[in-house]
């Protein structure tokens, strides 16, 4: 299936955020949060994020879960991009 974000658009955003001034003292949860909610492409009431890890939204179109436990920390761009890139081509 073609991504509706592919990795430039990620880097885009993922750039904006980091741009953020309190976004490097956000946990991981927060930061994944922030990032997974501006990708998120609905009405900002149906996306969910509960803990310790899940993300529920809709991305690329359709509804799906994001399970980020094992997601590599945020801060970690190029890390972080290739990883949410394959989650989100499920």
């Amino acid at each position: 299936m073609p991504q509706n974000n592919p990795k430039p658009i990620l880097e885009q955003i993922y750039n904006f955020i980091v741009e953020r001034p309190a976004i490097g003292s956000q946990s991981q949860f927060m930061q994944l949060k922030i990032f997974l909610s501006e990708l998120h492409e609905s009405d900002q009431s149906t996306f969910e994020a509960l803990k310790p890890y899940n993300y529920k939204g809709v991305f690329n179109g359709k509804v799906q879960t994001i399970l980020a436990h094992a997601a590599p920390s945020f801060l970690q761009k190029n890390e972080f991009l290739d990883w949410i890139s394959k989650q989100l081509e499920h």
